[in-house]
């Protein structure tokens, strides 16, 4: 499976470049976007979701260029049909809190849903994007619409899915982490650390996990 890990994924800047990424792949693969689901359950923690959610689906239906009716979204804290996800083109896992988003993950067997997952293109967003990496204890280092990204859900197993073999740093900014970043060098879980800007994009090769391309420039 090829994936796309960025910052603010189709609500910012990256959008465009991303979208550019996608259509080109699938146009390598003789293919078409049939179906796309938003997993939007990290997301659901927060204030304003909905209009937030609305809002990021009609983004993600214009840079495919699909109708609306072609999206499914998902909160994966309710009951869903895990087939809409095994079947999908893309799959799109929103920002929020990493922590609730990963309780739901493991209880519903999707990180090995997803892991094993061969075809179509994951796109993860700020929270999707460390819950693709080796840990998701990155979480407290960013930020997602001012609000700290805490485990207050009682997460134990700190774990990502473990796509690739890095630990994801998204909505990375040099100028506010200076002395956050020296202070992280002696800790193992942290050596393959990932940064991600807050507008930037990456896309990594389904085929090698350890070949990745910045997006955009």
């Amino acid at each position: 499976m090829d994936m796309i890990l960025s910052s603010q994924g189709f609500y910012g800047k990256a959008k465009d470049v991303i979208g550019e990424k996608v259509e080109e792949l699938v146009s390598l693969k003789n293919g078409y976007i049939d179906n796309v689901v938003i997993i939007t359950t990290a997301m659901k923690t927060y204030l304003f979701s909905e209009r937030y959610i609305k809002y990021y689906a009609k983004n993600v239906a214009e840079v495919f260029n699909i109708h609306p009716y072609c999206i499914d979204i998902i909160d994966i804290s309710k009951q869903f049909n895990p087939s809409k996800i095994v079947c999908a083109d893309i799959v799109v896992v929103l920002g929020g809190n990493t922590y609730y988003l990963a309780k739901y993950m493991q209880q519903k067997s999707l990180y090995s849903i997803l892991k094993n997952k061969k075809d179509g293109i994951y796109c993860g967003d700020s929270a999707g994007a460390i819950i693709a990496g080796v840990t998701i204890d990155t979480a407290p280092l960013t930020s997602h619409l001012g609000i700290a990204d805490l485990n207050i859900y009682g997460v134990r197993d700190k774990v990502g899915m473990e796509i690739v073999p890095f630990s994801f740093w998204p909505d990375y900014n040099i100028d506010d982490t200076t002395k956050m970043e020296n202070r992280l060098k002696n800790e193992d879980k942290f050596k393959n650390l990932f940064k991600i800007g807050v507008d930037e994009a990456y896309y990594f090769f389904g085929d090698n996990n350890l070949r990745f391309q910045k997006l955009g420039g």
